[in-house]
């Protein structure tokens, strides 16, 4: 994240990317800091954005779209989990601030709403029923209509349910015996 102007997103597509490169040369390392630094991020975002969230521009959400695209085009493999889980954790800091912004609000109604946005809904969902998102205590009724959207709308990226925690899930693990996003104790 650049220290100098955090609210320029490239940081975390580039991180995604990473993560990504990462997960298909099973290199541990490179996935765990991408997701660190996506979670750096997020707790940066956490104080940035009540003060400056009306100065945030194409240049914090168009990266942020690209990287959700990147990592949901991954499907439900369970090696992708840690990452999904970061960011949804940096949406649900970011997404109430970026709804204040009337041209997010154009941009989310065009190219976030058909894959984009839902995908973040189920991530949301799946996360929250685990117990690895935290609800805030003015979320709970956002909370229950994001199930009833999910619902609505079914699984846009595969069934998490069944894959991610399936041990004879199709796709491979992304890692060696121990790699086990699954492992992270609720």
């Amino acid at each position: 994240m650049d220290s100098t102007n955090p609210l320029d997103g490239s940081s975390i597509r580039k991180n995604v990317f990473m993560f990504i490169c990462g997960a298909s040369v099973h290199c541990r390392p490179l996935m765990d800091f991408a997701t660190a630094a996506i979670d750096a991020t997020t707790d940066a975002l956490e104080s940035v954005m009540p003060t400056n969230h009306l100065r945030v521009t194409r240049r914090f959400w168009e990266p942020l779209r690209i990287a959700l695209t990147m990592i949901f085009e991954q499907g439900a493999r369970p090696c992708t989990v840690a990452m999904r889980l970061a960011l949804a954790q940096l949406v649900d800091v970011a997404l109430p601030w970026l709804m204040q912004n009337q041209n997010f609000q154009r941009e989310l109604c065009s190219s976030w709403t058909l894959y984009v946005f839902p995908n973040c809904v189920y991530d949301n969902v799946y996360f929250r029923e685990k117990g690895w998102l935290q609800l805030m205590a003015d979320q709970e009724t956002t909370f229950q209509e994001m199930v009833e959207k999910v619902a609505a709308f079914g699984s846009p990226v595969g069934e998490p349910n069944d894959s991610l925690n399936s041990a004879d899930a199709d796709e491979p693990s992304c890692g060696g015996e121990h790699d086990n996003p699954l492992s992270i104790d609720a």
